[in-house]
Protein backbone atom coordinates (compact mmCIF):
# COMPACT_ATOMS: atom_id res chain seq x y z
CA UNK A 1 0.00 0.00 0.00
CA UNK A 2 1.65 3.44 -0.70
CA UNK A 3 2.05 5.73 2.36
CA UNK A 4 1.31 9.21 2.92
CA UNK A 5 3.04 11.98 0.91
CA UNK A 6 6.15 13.54 3.40
CA UNK A 7 6.40 16.42 1.62
CA UNK A 8 4.85 18.41 -1.83
CA UNK A 9 5.94 18.86 -5.03
CA UNK A 10 4.23 20.55 -8.00
CA UNK A 11 2.18 19.00 -10.58
CA UNK A 12 0.90 20.52 -13.82
CA UNK A 13 -3.04 18.82 -14.35
CA UNK A 14 -4.53 19.82 -17.81
CA UNK A 15 -8.22 19.77 -17.72
CA UNK A 16 -10.55 18.49 -20.36
CA UNK A 17 -12.84 21.01 -22.27
CA UNK A 18 -15.68 21.95 -19.86
CA UNK A 19 -18.69 20.35 -22.14
CA UNK A 20 -16.90 16.91 -22.27
CA UNK A 21 -15.70 16.88 -18.55
CA UNK A 22 -19.25 15.33 -17.64
CA UNK A 23 -19.05 12.66 -19.82
CA UNK A 24 -15.10 11.49 -19.57
CA UNK A 25 -16.06 11.32 -16.16
CA UNK A 26 -19.11 8.79 -16.56
CA UNK A 27 -16.84 6.89 -18.55
CA UNK A 28 -13.76 6.95 -16.37
CA UNK A 29 -16.24 5.77 -13.68
CA UNK A 30 -18.03 3.57 -15.52
CA UNK A 31 -14.95 1.56 -17.16
CA UNK A 32 -13.39 1.63 -13.37
CA UNK A 33 -16.74 -0.30 -12.29
CA UNK A 34 -16.54 -2.39 -14.87
CA UNK A 35 -12.77 -3.05 -14.29
CA UNK A 36 -13.52 -3.53 -10.32
CA UNK A 37 -16.27 -6.08 -11.30
CA UNK A 38 -13.95 -8.15 -12.67
CA UNK A 39 -14.12 -6.93 -16.28
CA UNK A 40 -13.28 -8.44 -18.63
CA UNK A 41 -13.35 -11.17 -17.78
CA UNK A 42 -10.44 -14.27 -19.11
CA UNK A 43 -12.35 -17.35 -20.43
CA UNK A 44 -12.12 -20.02 -18.15
CA UNK A 45 -12.96 -22.83 -20.41
CA UNK A 46 -10.64 -25.63 -22.18
CA UNK A 47 -8.81 -23.59 -24.69
CA UNK A 48 -7.62 -26.84 -26.88
CA UNK A 49 -10.66 -28.71 -28.53
CA UNK A 50 -10.98 -32.44 -27.47
CA UNK A 51 -10.03 -35.28 -29.89
CA UNK A 52 -12.74 -36.57 -32.15
CA UNK A 53 -13.78 -40.21 -31.65
CA UNK A 54 -12.30 -40.70 -35.05
CA UNK A 55 -8.97 -39.49 -33.88
CA UNK A 56 -8.95 -42.12 -30.78
CA UNK A 57 -10.44 -44.85 -32.89
CA UNK A 58 -7.86 -44.47 -35.64
CA UNK A 59 -4.96 -44.30 -33.15
CA UNK A 60 -6.22 -47.52 -31.29
CA UNK A 61 -6.65 -49.36 -34.33
CA UNK A 62 -3.11 -47.87 -35.43
CA UNK A 63 -2.03 -49.26 -32.15
CA UNK A 64 -3.82 -52.65 -32.19
CA UNK A 65 -2.15 -53.19 -36.00
CA UNK A 66 1.50 -52.37 -34.37
CA UNK A 67 1.04 -54.42 -31.70
CA UNK A 68 -0.67 -57.45 -33.04
CA UNK A 69 0.90 -60.83 -32.69
CA UNK A 70 -0.24 -61.08 -36.35
CA UNK A 71 2.04 -58.57 -37.34
CA UNK A 72 4.72 -59.25 -35.12
CA UNK A 73 4.86 -63.18 -36.02
CA UNK A 74 4.46 -61.96 -39.98
CA UNK A 75 7.59 -59.60 -39.25
CA UNK A 76 9.46 -62.62 -38.00
CA UNK A 77 8.91 -65.07 -40.20
CA UNK A 78 9.99 -62.22 -43.43
CA UNK A 79 12.99 -61.75 -41.26
CA UNK A 80 13.92 -65.63 -41.02
CA UNK A 81 12.94 -66.43 -44.74
CA UNK A 82 15.00 -63.82 -45.88
CA UNK A 83 17.98 -64.80 -43.30
CA UNK A 84 17.53 -68.41 -44.46
CA UNK A 85 18.29 -66.91 -48.14
CA UNK A 86 21.11 -64.89 -47.63
CA UNK A 87 22.49 -67.70 -45.62
CA UNK A 88 21.98 -70.90 -48.38
CA UNK A 89 21.28 -68.36 -51.52
CA UNK A 90 18.57 -70.65 -52.32
CA UNK A 91 20.13 -73.90 -52.91
CA UNK A 92 18.79 -77.12 -53.73
CA UNK A 93 21.64 -79.35 -51.85
CA UNK A 94 20.31 -82.87 -53.40
CA UNK A 95 20.55 -80.87 -57.08
CA UNK A 96 24.31 -79.49 -56.11
CA UNK A 97 25.60 -83.16 -54.80
CA UNK A 98 24.01 -84.25 -57.88
CA UNK A 99 26.18 -82.23 -59.59
CA UNK A 100 29.48 -82.73 -58.10
CA UNK A 101 28.95 -86.76 -58.89
CA UNK A 102 27.91 -86.08 -62.89
CA UNK A 103 31.54 -83.70 -62.76
CA UNK A 104 33.20 -87.06 -61.43
CA UNK A 105 32.25 -88.81 -64.66
CA UNK A 106 30.65 -92.27 -64.86
CA UNK A 107 32.92 -95.39 -64.39
CA UNK A 108 31.83 -97.59 -67.24
CA UNK A 109 34.53 -100.43 -66.71
CA UNK A 110 35.97 -102.78 -69.43
CA UNK A 111 34.33 -104.97 -71.66
CA UNK A 112 34.24 -108.65 -70.05
CA UNK A 113 34.33 -110.55 -73.36
CA UNK A 114 36.97 -109.21 -74.47
CA UNK A 115 39.25 -111.58 -72.80
CA UNK A 116 36.87 -114.54 -73.62
CA UNK A 117 36.41 -113.37 -77.04
CA UNK A 118 40.82 -113.30 -77.48
CA UNK A 119 40.92 -117.16 -75.45
CA UNK A 120 38.08 -118.63 -77.92
CA UNK A 121 39.96 -117.49 -80.82
CA UNK A 122 43.50 -119.09 -79.18
CA UNK A 123 41.73 -122.17 -78.27
CA UNK A 124 40.45 -122.50 -82.13
CA UNK A 125 43.41 -121.88 -84.13
CA UNK A 126 45.70 -124.10 -81.79
CA UNK A 127 43.14 -126.76 -81.22
CA UNK A 128 42.39 -129.98 -83.54
CA UNK A 129 39.06 -130.82 -84.52
CA UNK A 130 37.91 -133.85 -82.81
CA UNK A 131 36.85 -135.59 -85.77
CA UNK A 132 40.01 -135.64 -87.15
CA UNK A 133 41.32 -138.03 -84.16
CA UNK A 134 37.62 -140.10 -84.96
CA UNK A 135 38.66 -140.86 -88.63
CA UNK A 136 41.84 -142.05 -87.71
CA UNK A 137 40.59 -144.53 -85.84
CA UNK A 138 38.18 -145.80 -88.17
CA UNK A 139 41.05 -146.19 -90.48
CA UNK A 140 43.04 -148.07 -88.03
CA UNK A 141 40.01 -150.37 -87.25
CA UNK A 142 39.13 -149.34 -83.82
CA UNK A 143 35.52 -149.23 -82.95
CA UNK A 144 35.16 -145.38 -81.39
CA UNK A 145 30.93 -146.42 -80.72
CA UNK A 146 31.91 -147.33 -77.06
CA UNK A 147 33.62 -144.57 -76.66
CA UNK A 148 31.22 -142.01 -77.93
CA UNK A 149 28.52 -143.92 -76.35
CA UNK A 150 30.21 -143.50 -72.96
CA UNK A 151 30.68 -139.49 -73.63
CA UNK A 152 27.04 -139.17 -74.67
CA UNK A 153 25.85 -140.90 -71.13
CA UNK A 154 28.45 -138.19 -69.49
CA UNK A 155 27.01 -135.78 -70.95
CA UNK A 156 23.66 -136.48 -70.41
CA UNK A 157 24.56 -136.89 -66.60
CA UNK A 158 25.52 -133.24 -66.71
CA UNK A 159 23.42 -130.23 -65.50
CA UNK A 160 21.38 -128.88 -68.45
CA UNK A 161 22.81 -125.58 -69.18
CA UNK A 162 19.59 -123.85 -69.52
CA UNK A 163 18.53 -124.93 -65.68
CA UNK A 164 20.91 -122.15 -64.11
CA UNK A 165 18.77 -119.39 -66.31
CA UNK A 166 15.92 -120.75 -64.75
CA UNK A 167 16.77 -121.18 -61.01
CA UNK A 168 16.04 -117.38 -60.16
CA UNK A 169 12.41 -117.61 -61.12
CA UNK A 170 11.46 -120.56 -60.17
CA UNK A 171 12.63 -119.94 -56.35
CA UNK A 172 10.70 -116.57 -56.74
CA UNK A 173 13.74 -114.47 -56.43
CA UNK A 174 12.41 -112.27 -59.54
CA UNK A 175 8.59 -111.56 -58.20
CA UNK A 176 8.49 -108.06 -57.57
CA UNK A 177 11.86 -106.71 -59.01
CA UNK A 178 10.52 -105.55 -62.44
CA UNK A 179 12.53 -102.12 -62.81
CA UNK A 180 10.11 -100.13 -64.81
CA UNK A 181 6.75 -101.11 -62.96
CA UNK A 182 7.39 -98.19 -60.39
CA UNK A 183 7.91 -96.01 -62.89
CA UNK A 184 5.10 -96.96 -65.21
CA UNK A 185 2.78 -96.48 -61.99
CA UNK A 186 3.83 -93.17 -61.82
CA UNK A 187 3.56 -91.84 -65.06
CA UNK A 188 -0.21 -93.41 -64.74
CA UNK A 189 -0.66 -91.59 -61.63
CA UNK A 190 0.95 -88.45 -63.23
CA UNK A 191 -1.81 -88.33 -65.75
CA UNK A 192 -4.16 -88.47 -63.43
CA UNK A 193 -2.87 -85.71 -61.20
CA UNK A 194 -2.33 -83.63 -64.76
CA UNK A 195 -6.34 -84.42 -65.51
CA UNK A 196 -7.80 -83.06 -62.56
CA UNK A 197 -5.49 -80.07 -62.43
CA UNK A 198 -5.08 -79.23 -65.40
CA UNK A 199 -8.54 -79.96 -66.74
CA UNK A 200 -11.40 -81.30 -63.84
CA UNK A 201 -10.32 -78.05 -61.25
CA UNK A 202 -10.15 -75.06 -63.86
CA UNK A 203 -13.64 -76.20 -64.95
CA UNK A 204 -15.00 -76.85 -61.60
CA UNK A 205 -13.46 -73.21 -61.30
CA UNK A 206 -14.80 -71.64 -64.39
CA UNK A 207 -18.41 -73.01 -63.13
CA UNK A 208 -18.23 -71.52 -59.37
CA UNK A 209 -16.79 -68.07 -60.84
CA UNK A 210 -19.86 -67.59 -63.75
CA UNK A 211 -22.64 -68.84 -61.08
CA UNK A 212 -20.37 -66.69 -58.22
CA UNK A 213 -19.96 -69.54 -55.87
CA UNK A 214 -16.07 -68.98 -55.47
CA UNK A 215 -15.74 -69.99 -51.48
CA UNK A 216 -19.08 -71.45 -50.81
CA UNK A 217 -19.50 -74.93 -49.15
CA UNK A 218 -20.83 -76.56 -52.17
CA UNK A 219 -17.77 -75.12 -54.27
CA UNK A 220 -15.38 -76.45 -51.77
CA UNK A 221 -17.61 -79.91 -51.51
CA UNK A 222 -17.01 -79.88 -55.50
CA UNK A 223 -13.56 -79.57 -55.22
CA UNK A 224 -13.19 -82.13 -52.21
CA UNK A 225 -14.55 -84.68 -54.22
CA UNK A 226 -12.94 -84.15 -57.44
CA UNK A 227 -9.51 -83.99 -55.71
CA UNK A 228 -11.15 -87.80 -53.51
CA UNK A 229 -12.10 -89.03 -56.54
CA UNK A 230 -8.36 -87.99 -58.27
CA UNK A 231 -6.60 -90.22 -55.13
CA UNK A 232 -8.60 -92.88 -55.54
CA UNK A 233 -8.10 -93.73 -59.78
CA UNK A 234 -4.36 -92.74 -58.58
CA UNK A 235 -4.71 -95.43 -55.79
CA UNK A 236 -6.53 -98.36 -57.68
CA UNK A 237 -3.56 -97.87 -60.94
CA UNK A 238 -1.12 -98.60 -58.34
CA UNK A 239 -3.17 -101.49 -56.81
CA UNK A 240 -4.33 -103.06 -60.34
CA UNK A 241 -0.50 -102.74 -61.65
CA UNK A 242 1.02 -104.52 -58.65
CA UNK A 243 -1.70 -106.48 -58.58
CA UNK A 244 -0.85 -107.45 -62.64
CA UNK A 245 3.02 -107.59 -61.69
CA UNK A 246 3.12 -109.56 -59.18
CA UNK A 247 0.03 -112.43 -61.44
CA UNK A 248 2.54 -112.30 -63.86
CA UNK A 249 5.87 -112.92 -61.61
CA UNK A 250 4.06 -115.86 -59.87
CA UNK A 251 3.11 -117.42 -63.22
CA UNK A 252 6.43 -116.74 -64.63
CA UNK A 253 7.86 -118.81 -61.37
CA UNK A 254 5.42 -121.56 -61.85
CA UNK A 255 6.38 -121.73 -65.58
CA UNK A 256 10.15 -121.96 -64.57
CA UNK A 257 9.60 -124.32 -62.25
CA UNK A 258 7.36 -126.66 -65.06
CA UNK A 259 10.26 -125.83 -67.67
CA UNK A 260 13.26 -127.11 -64.74
CA UNK A 261 10.70 -130.26 -64.10
CA UNK A 262 10.79 -131.08 -67.62
CA UNK A 263 14.33 -130.86 -68.20
CA UNK A 264 14.98 -132.76 -65.26
CA UNK A 265 12.86 -135.68 -66.94
CA UNK A 266 14.53 -135.00 -70.31
CA UNK A 267 17.94 -135.60 -68.57
CA UNK A 268 16.90 -138.64 -67.10
CA UNK A 269 15.44 -139.74 -70.58
CA UNK A 270 18.72 -138.78 -72.19
CA UNK A 271 20.80 -140.82 -69.60
CA UNK A 272 18.42 -144.15 -69.91
CA UNK A 273 19.39 -143.47 -74.13
CA UNK A 274 23.00 -142.79 -73.89
CA UNK A 275 22.77 -146.22 -71.49
CA UNK A 276 20.88 -147.88 -74.76
CA UNK A 277 22.91 -146.44 -76.94
CA UNK A 278 26.15 -147.62 -74.89
CA UNK A 279 24.58 -150.85 -74.74
CA UNK A 280 24.70 -151.19 -78.49
CA UNK A 281 27.36 -149.44 -79.24
CA UNK A 282 29.53 -152.59 -80.19
CA UNK A 283 26.94 -153.69 -82.44
CA UNK A 284 27.32 -149.91 -83.91
CA UNK A 285 29.02 -150.53 -87.74
CA UNK A 286 31.55 -148.11 -88.89
CA UNK A 287 29.33 -145.67 -90.36
CA UNK A 288 26.99 -145.20 -86.97
CA UNK A 289 30.50 -144.90 -85.32
CA UNK A 290 31.35 -142.56 -87.85
CA UNK A 291 27.80 -140.74 -87.17
CA UNK A 292 29.21 -140.42 -83.31
CA UNK A 293 32.03 -139.09 -84.30
CA UNK A 294 30.90 -136.09 -86.78
CA UNK A 295 28.10 -135.85 -83.78
CA UNK A 296 31.04 -134.89 -81.44
CA UNK A 297 32.32 -133.14 -83.81
CA UNK A 298 28.67 -131.22 -84.41
CA UNK A 299 28.50 -130.67 -80.69
CA UNK A 300 32.28 -129.11 -80.48
CA UNK A 301 31.00 -126.34 -83.18
CA UNK A 302 27.86 -125.88 -81.33
CA UNK A 303 29.47 -125.04 -77.76
CA UNK A 304 31.82 -122.86 -79.75
CA UNK A 305 29.27 -121.26 -81.65
CA UNK A 306 27.30 -121.04 -78.07
CA UNK A 307 29.99 -119.70 -76.14
CA UNK A 308 30.54 -117.42 -78.64
CA UNK A 309 26.92 -116.50 -78.69
CA UNK A 310 27.26 -115.88 -74.62
CA UNK A 311 29.88 -113.57 -75.07
CA UNK A 312 28.19 -111.31 -77.64
CA UNK A 313 24.86 -111.35 -75.30
CA UNK A 314 27.80 -110.83 -72.39
CA UNK A 315 28.81 -107.41 -74.59
CA UNK A 316 25.75 -106.38 -75.61
CA UNK A 317 24.65 -106.70 -71.71
CA UNK A 318 27.70 -104.63 -70.94
CA UNK A 319 26.49 -102.11 -73.81
CA UNK A 320 22.78 -101.76 -71.88
CA UNK A 321 24.29 -101.20 -68.73
CA UNK A 322 26.81 -98.19 -70.55
CA UNK A 323 23.66 -97.33 -72.25
CA UNK A 324 21.50 -97.40 -69.03
CA UNK A 325 24.19 -95.57 -66.84
CA UNK A 326 24.00 -92.82 -69.10
CA UNK A 327 20.45 -92.60 -69.45
CA UNK A 328 20.08 -92.29 -65.43
CA UNK A 329 22.96 -90.19 -65.74
CA UNK A 330 20.68 -87.57 -67.89
CA UNK A 331 17.39 -88.38 -65.73
CA UNK A 332 19.61 -87.45 -62.30
CA UNK A 333 20.89 -83.94 -64.63
CA UNK A 334 17.21 -83.78 -65.29
CA UNK A 335 16.14 -84.33 -61.83
CA UNK A 336 18.92 -82.18 -60.37
CA UNK A 337 18.25 -79.19 -62.70
CA UNK A 338 14.74 -79.60 -62.31
CA UNK A 339 14.97 -79.48 -58.35
CA UNK A 340 17.41 -76.33 -58.74
CA UNK A 341 14.71 -74.48 -60.75
CA UNK A 342 12.07 -75.29 -57.81
CA UNK A 343 14.04 -74.75 -55.18
CA UNK A 344 14.84 -70.95 -57.39
CA UNK A 345 10.94 -70.79 -57.39
CA UNK A 346 10.54 -71.29 -53.67
CA UNK A 347 13.22 -68.77 -52.90
CA UNK A 348 11.70 -66.23 -55.38
CA UNK A 349 8.50 -67.19 -53.24
CA UNK A 350 9.77 -66.52 -50.32
CA UNK A 351 11.54 -63.71 -51.13
CA UNK A 352 8.36 -61.89 -52.80
CA UNK A 353 6.45 -63.22 -49.53
CA UNK A 354 8.93 -61.52 -47.59
CA UNK A 355 8.59 -58.01 -49.31
CA UNK A 356 4.92 -58.07 -49.30
CA UNK A 357 5.02 -58.60 -44.91
CA UNK A 358 5.97 -54.96 -45.03
CA UNK A 359 3.43 -53.48 -47.99
CA UNK A 360 0.58 -56.14 -45.66
CA UNK A 361 1.43 -54.18 -42.97
CA UNK A 362 1.04 -50.55 -44.39
CA UNK A 363 -2.29 -52.16 -46.02
CA UNK A 364 -3.11 -52.77 -42.36
CA UNK A 365 -2.54 -48.82 -41.11
CA UNK A 366 -4.28 -48.02 -43.81
CA UNK A 367 -7.96 -47.74 -42.69
CA UNK A 368 -6.25 -46.42 -39.45
CA UNK A 369 -4.73 -43.40 -41.46
CA UNK A 370 -8.08 -43.25 -43.13
CA UNK A 371 -9.86 -42.47 -40.43
CA UNK A 372 -6.86 -40.44 -38.52
CA UNK A 373 -7.24 -38.06 -41.42
CA UNK A 374 -11.36 -38.08 -41.00
CA UNK A 375 -10.53 -37.25 -36.95
CA UNK A 376 -8.02 -34.69 -38.00
CA UNK A 377 -10.71 -32.94 -40.45
CA UNK A 378 -13.15 -32.92 -37.15
CA UNK A 379 -10.13 -32.03 -34.91
CA UNK A 380 -9.29 -28.94 -36.63
CA UNK A 381 -13.05 -27.99 -36.63
CA UNK A 382 -14.15 -28.47 -33.36
CA UNK A 383 -11.07 -26.31 -32.71
CA UNK A 384 -12.73 -23.66 -35.09
CA UNK A 385 -15.73 -23.77 -33.25
CA UNK A 386 -14.23 -23.08 -29.78
CA UNK A 387 -11.76 -20.67 -31.09
CA UNK A 388 -14.57 -19.10 -32.20
CA UNK A 389 -16.29 -19.38 -28.51
CA UNK A 390 -13.44 -18.16 -27.03
CA UNK A 391 -13.30 -15.21 -29.92
CA UNK A 392 -16.78 -14.50 -29.39
CA UNK A 393 -15.91 -14.37 -25.58
CA UNK A 394 -13.58 -11.92 -25.40
CA UNK A 395 -15.58 -9.63 -28.12
CA UNK A 396 -18.50 -10.09 -25.57
CA UNK A 397 -15.85 -8.94 -22.80
CA UNK A 398 -14.33 -6.37 -24.38
CA UNK A 399 -17.10 -4.95 -26.25
CA UNK A 400 -18.16 -2.48 -23.66
CA UNK A 401 -14.89 -1.29 -22.16
CA UNK A 402 -13.97 -0.59 -26.56
CA UNK A 403 -16.94 0.99 -26.26
CA UNK A 404 -16.44 3.34 -23.50
CA UNK A 405 -12.67 4.17 -25.01
CA UNK A 406 -13.71 4.65 -28.72
CA UNK A 407 -16.19 7.04 -26.54
CA UNK A 408 -13.20 8.84 -24.41
CA UNK A 409 -11.28 9.03 -27.71
CA UNK A 410 -13.73 11.50 -29.21
CA UNK A 411 -14.21 13.04 -26.27
CA UNK A 412 -10.58 13.75 -25.81
CA UNK A 413 -10.66 14.78 -29.26
CA UNK A 414 -11.73 18.20 -28.30
CA UNK A 415 -8.62 19.25 -26.48
CA UNK A 416 -7.92 20.91 -22.90
CA UNK A 417 -8.53 24.58 -22.28
CA UNK A 418 -7.00 25.25 -18.61
CA UNK A 419 -4.73 24.23 -16.93
CA UNK A 420 -3.37 23.95 -13.01
CA UNK A 421 -1.02 23.40 -10.87
CA UNK A 422 -0.08 22.12 -7.48
CA UNK A 423 2.88 20.96 -5.62
CA UNK A 424 3.50 17.79 -3.53
CA UNK A 425 6.37 15.96 -1.55
CA UNK A 426 6.34 12.72 -3.08
CA UNK A 427 6.41 10.25 -0.31
CA UNK A 428 7.78 6.80 0.30
CA UNK A 429 5.57 5.57 -2.42
CA UNK A 430 7.02 2.78 -4.88
CA UNK A 431 5.14 3.81 -7.66
CA UNK A 432 5.85 7.40 -6.84
CA UNK A 433 9.35 7.24 -7.02
CA UNK A 434 9.36 5.13 -10.10
CA UNK A 435 6.72 7.29 -11.86
CA UNK A 436 8.84 10.31 -10.90
CA UNK A 437 11.90 9.43 -13.26
CA UNK A 438 10.12 10.04 -16.19
CA UNK A 439 9.09 13.43 -15.43
CA UNK A 440 12.13 14.94 -17.56
CA UNK A 441 10.10 13.65 -21.10
CA UNK A 442 6.49 13.26 -19.48
CA UNK A 443 6.46 9.48 -20.18
CA UNK A 444 5.07 6.88 -18.32
CA UNK A 445 6.76 4.08 -16.94
CA UNK A 446 5.19 0.53 -18.73
CA UNK A 447 8.19 -1.75 -18.07
CA UNK A 448 7.02 -5.54 -17.73
CA UNK A 449 9.90 -6.16 -14.77
CA UNK A 450 8.23 -3.54 -12.57
CA UNK A 451 4.95 -5.11 -12.72
CA UNK A 452 3.30 -8.38 -11.25
CA UNK A 453 -0.03 -9.85 -11.60
CA UNK A 454 -0.21 -9.31 -15.20
CA UNK A 455 -3.56 -10.36 -16.88
CA UNK A 456 -4.12 -9.85 -20.57
CA UNK A 457 -7.96 -8.64 -20.89
CA UNK A 458 -7.66 -7.75 -24.82
CA UNK A 459 -6.80 -5.38 -27.38
CA UNK A 460 -6.64 -1.68 -28.18
CA UNK A 461 -8.97 -0.51 -31.10
CA UNK A 462 -5.74 -0.12 -33.07
CA UNK A 463 -4.23 -3.58 -31.99
CA UNK A 464 -2.22 -3.07 -28.75
CA UNK A 465 -2.82 -5.87 -26.46
CA UNK A 466 -4.08 -4.19 -23.10
CA UNK A 467 -3.15 -5.75 -19.88
CA UNK A 468 -4.91 -5.29 -16.31
CA UNK A 469 -1.43 -5.32 -13.52
CA UNK A 470 -0.08 -3.12 -10.37
CA UNK A 471 2.98 -2.21 -9.65
CA UNK A 472 5.56 -4.09 -7.63
CA UNK A 473 5.23 -2.76 -4.05
CA UNK A 474 1.85 -0.90 -5.13
CA UNK A 475 -1.80 -2.34 -5.01
CA UNK A 476 -3.55 0.12 -6.87
CA UNK A 477 -4.69 -1.52 -10.47
CA UNK A 478 -3.34 -0.08 -13.44
CA UNK A 479 -4.61 -0.93 -17.60
CA UNK A 480 -2.21 -0.16 -20.49
CA UNK A 481 0.48 -1.86 -22.64
CA UNK A 482 3.73 -3.41 -21.89
CA UNK A 483 6.51 -1.45 -23.04
CA UNK A 484 8.91 -4.48 -24.23
CA UNK A 485 6.10 -4.50 -27.17
CA UNK A 486 5.38 -1.81 -28.03
CA UNK A 487 9.37 -1.48 -28.23
CA UNK A 488 9.28 -4.49 -30.68
CA UNK A 489 7.22 -2.57 -32.75
CA UNK A 490 7.62 0.59 -32.39
CA UNK A 491 11.04 1.37 -30.65
CA UNK A 492 10.84 5.25 -31.15
CA UNK A 493 8.51 5.32 -28.44
CA UNK A 494 10.21 3.83 -25.99
CA UNK A 495 13.09 5.10 -23.69
CA UNK A 496 15.37 3.70 -21.00
CA UNK A 497 16.24 5.53 -17.78
CA UNK A 498 18.01 3.92 -15.16
CA UNK A 499 17.60 0.25 -17.01
CA UNK A 500 13.78 0.37 -17.26
CA UNK A 501 11.82 1.54 -20.30
CA UNK A 502 9.11 4.16 -20.70
CA UNK A 503 6.55 4.86 -23.02
CA UNK A 504 6.07 7.88 -24.54
CA UNK A 505 2.97 9.96 -24.59
CA UNK A 506 2.47 9.92 -28.06
CA UNK A 507 1.95 5.92 -27.55
CA UNK A 508 -1.38 6.80 -26.11
CA UNK A 509 -2.28 8.90 -29.11
CA UNK A 510 -1.42 5.91 -31.51
CA UNK A 511 -3.04 3.80 -29.19
CA UNK A 512 -5.99 6.55 -29.29
CA UNK A 513 -6.52 5.18 -25.13
CA UNK A 514 -4.39 6.48 -22.28
CA UNK A 515 -3.61 4.08 -19.44
CA UNK A 516 -6.05 4.20 -16.88
CA UNK A 517 -5.19 4.34 -13.49
CA UNK A 518 -7.73 3.38 -10.70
Amino acid sequence: MASAPKTTTQTTTTEPWAGAKPYLESVYAKYDTALQNGQPQVWQGQTVADQSNETKLAQQMAMNAATSGNTTSMINNATNATNNLIQSGGANQQANNTYSNLMNGLNIGSDPSTGGIAALLSSTANTTAPGSQTYANIANGTNPGVGASQGAMTAAQGVNPTNANLQATASGANIGNNPYLNQSIANNQQQIADMLKNSTLPSLNGQAAALGRNGSGAFASQINSATDTAANQMAKVATDMYANQYNTDVNSMLNANTQLSNNYNTGISNQISAANNLSNASAQNSNTQLAGAQGLDQNYQNSISNLSSLLGQQSNMYNQGVSNNLNNANLALNAANAGTTASQGAANTQLSAANNAGNIYQNSLLPAETIGNIGAMNDAYNQQVLNGQISQWDQQQQGPLIQLANFANILNGGGYNSQTSQTTQPGNSALSNILGLGSAFLGFLSDRRTKENIVRIGKSPNGWDMYSYNYIGDDEKYVGPMAQEVEAVRPDLVTEIDGLKWIHNDTFKDLRVSESVY
